[in-house]
């Protein structure tokens, strides 16, 4: 990303904030140890303005080509989660009667990436792709527009709903940044 770009995230965070730059850059900082180096700069200011719940949809459109979210800079309060991984368990789908009367469809895996795992979970005609013959272990998967929810034992689960989407095999990836699980 470049250094026009950092400017534009760290202007927005102050402006929608009242943060100080010194602030801002310390808290990158700690983003930055916290997450142990897996994670850039502007990785670190990215999920910091999510944090604070600033919009940066505008500064991040080109960002979002750069930048790489990993398990690890999941928090409780982020939405619209775009990430990446590889499917290391696939749970049972189930059917359930919604409160309106109509069926719906749940159902689970766990994505993993060099950082860690999450638990993904499908709700309704997001359930379909179980079907498909490549939803197996060590598959690629892009996650888009997910949202992060506390699970049944207090961990992280990245919701995909009625606005997220599922892409099985997704060519815009690099597949070496993504070993295979063993």
């Amino acid at each position: 990303m470049s250094e026009m770009k950092t400017e534009a995230y760290i202007n927005k965070i102050i402006e929608s904030t009242g943060l100080t730059r010194k602030e801002i850059q310390e808290m990158v900082e700690d983003k930055k140890k916290e997450l142990k180096g897996l994670i850039s700069e502007e990785g670190a200011l990215f999920v910091i303005a999510r944090e604070l719940g600033v919009d940066v949809k505008e500064e991040s459109k080109d960002l979002m080509k750069d930048i790489d979210i990993f398990i690890s800079d999941i928090t409780y309060n982020m939405k619209n989660i775009n990430i990446t991984g590889r499917i290391k368990e696939i749970y049972n789908a189930n059917k359930f009667n919604k409160a309106d009367g109509g069926t719906g469809y749940v159902g689970s895996f766990l994505l993993h990436d060099k950082t860690g795992d999450i638990r993904i979970v499908l709700w309704d005609d997001h359930v379909n792709i179980f079907n498909e013959d490549n939803f197996q272990q060590n598959e690629m998967v892009k996650i888009l527009n997910g949202t992060v929810r506390k699970g049944k034992f207090e961990d992280k689960e990245i919701h995909i709903g009625r606005f997220g989407k599922v892409i099985l095999s997704p060519d815009d990836v690099d597949y070496k940044k993504y070993p295979k699980i063993k």
